[in-house]
């Protein structure tokens, strides 16, 4: 230690140039860091739907929800599992020990329900497993209020609106509620269909064989291979109206529009959202997972304004905005760590009496604090409320070494020691004091890496951006602050303060 510390302190340059190489790498990692509002939450927890339209709630329970939960109470690190039956659906909860991960178990999960698959009734849908994440929450909420009855609006977000904002980079889905959803009704003549000896099922049956669109194998031209396919897709109401029904007996059909009317409609709403007494449409962004959450709701703000420009006939009222959340948490975090950063170096000037003595501890804050940003790319943190919390916490203590190797070293000059010797023997004289602070200062922040649940994820960013920027700055202390010490002249160090007898008289008092 003793001769690692004399190398860089006769070599200020490339003790210099070292130090430095870590900020542009702190800078550089910056602009790569994740940014988001609180520390990935990737709770322990997973949920299991399954769909049985037209089952009553008791039906669902016996018939899904037992099986399944019976099938996976098994699972290694399940701690509790939770159903809910309603018409049609069951959900399963799952909350897992912590220390399980979620995509582990639900592998092992997929595997067992997929065996168990056979032994479901046919008219229960494939189970649908999800896990519980912080990405689940949007990064922006706003609605869309139309200025007069404007039932097309819904019609038109989801042709327009949500295709468009699905292709900028950063956003996984756009989920749409509210409004009118359209829908081609079928209006049968319960009489006519009687007459022609139908039913609902044939008429279901025949819809359904007319509107399928299967492979048929390959055209071969050349080096191309083109996909042949048989059938079609209905397009337009007359292909739903000229569909034709086939009759028991009978060797000739019926077409649809003989005994039915077909209308292009609006679905019945299942969920209306309100505002002002008017029907609103909600619409929801959510990101993807290591998407930066400002760049992708700046992307989405400029694409939808883009869109309001064209059209007047509704209003946007942003309900929630993420990025804007972030940003307003980092410039209260910024101005607090350029106010700690000031009171910093004015408590030093006044105690020290010594205007480079104090810039020389000050920059102490920003090399810590930059420094500190190459290390949170390397360990995967990200940049967020807690971690620039633990930046903005260690930022008194950042100066604390430098000051007393500072210290230490002045009182080997007043003996009259050169600058080089007072930076050796000064640096030398404090080494296990300083690094014994250090040291128990950071042990209060062990226990926190230790802690489960949700507290140890939420701290667990602060307590190391705090021993990382604390650590650095006990380097800097022992070797960058000595060195620069080591190459001053007392002409530049020192500042006569006799010759503004006001300012004599401030630290006289």
């Amino acid at each position: 230690m003793r001769l690692f510390q004399k190398f860089l302190i006769k070599r200020p340059i490339s003790t210099s140039a070292l130090f430095l190489s870590f900020v542009i790498l702190g800078l550089i990692s910056l602009t790569k860091l994740e940014i988001r509002l609180l520390p990935a939450l990737d709770l322990p927890s997973i949920t299991v739907v399954t769909g049985m339209p037209g089952y009553a709630a008791d039906e669902v329970e016996s018939l899904v929800s037992k099986p399944i939960i019976e099938t996976l109470s098994s699972v290694p690190g399940i701690k509790n599992i939770y159903s809910e039956t309603i018409e049609g659906l069951s959900l399963i909860r799952i909350q897992l020990n912590w220390g399980q991960k979620p995509e582990i178990v639900s592998l092992d999960l997929r595997e067992r329900l997929d065996k168990l698959r056979s032994f479901l009734p046919e008219n229960s849908l494939r189970s649908i497993i999800s896990r519980l994440s912080s990405n689940d929450r949007p990064v922006l909420e706003l609605i869309i209020v139309p200025n007069q009855e404007f039932k097309e609006l819904r019609y038109l977000i989801e042709s327009n609106w949500k295709p468009g904002l699905e292709r900028i980079d950063g956003v996984a889905l756009v989920d749409i509620k509210g409004g009118h959803k359209k829908e081609i009704q079928i209006k049968i003549d319960p009489r006519l269909m009687s007459s022609y000896g139908l039913n609902p099922e044939d008429i279901q049956e025949s819809i359904l064989k007319e509107n399928q669109s299967v492979p048929a194998g390959y055209l071969e031209q050349g080096e191309r291979s083109i996909l042949v396919r048989t059938g079609s897709s209905f397009t337009k109401i007359d292909d739903l109206e000229n569909v034709l029904i086939s009759r028991r007996n009978e060797e000739r059909g019926v077409s649809l529009k003989e005994f039915s009317a077909i209308t292009d409609s609006y679905k019945k709403n299942d969920l209306a959202i309100l505002y002002s007494k008017k029907n609103v449409i909600s619409l929801s962004i959510y990101k993807e997972a290591e998407s930066n959450t400002i760049e992708t709701v700046t992307h989405v703000l400029d694409y939808i304004n883009s869109l309001k420009q064209k059209n007047n006939e509704y209003k946007i009222i942003y309900l929630y905005n993420e990025a804007e959340e972030i940003q307003n948490s980092f410039i209260n975090l910024s101005l607090e760590l350029g106010i700690g950063s000031c009171l910093a170096f004015i408590s030093l000037l006044f105690f020290l009496k010594n205007i480079r003595a104090s810039f020389l501890l000050i920059s102490m804050i920003p090399l810590s604090i930059f420094s500190t940003f190459f290390f949170m790319k390397v360990f995967g943190l990200s940049l967020n409320v807690m971690s620039l919390g633990g930046l903005s916490l260690g930022i008194g203590m950042l100066i604390d070494s430098g000051n007393v190797v500072l210290n230490s070293m002045e009182t080997f000059k007043k003996e009259g020691k050169s600058y080089l010797q007072s930076a050796f023997l000064g640096t030398e004289a404090v080494n296990s004091s300083v690094i014994s602070a250090v040291s128990s200062t950071l042990i209060v922040f062990i226990p926190i890496l230790f802690l489960d649940g949700i507290t140890g994820i939420v701290f667990k960013e602060t307590a190391i951006t705090v021993s990382i920027s604390l650590t650095f700055s006990l380097f800097i202390a022992l070797s960058l602050l000595p060195a620069l010490y080591g190459i001053l002249k007392e002409k530049d160090l020192e500042v006569q303060i006799q010759r503004n007898p006001k300012y004599e008289i401030i630290y006289l008092r």
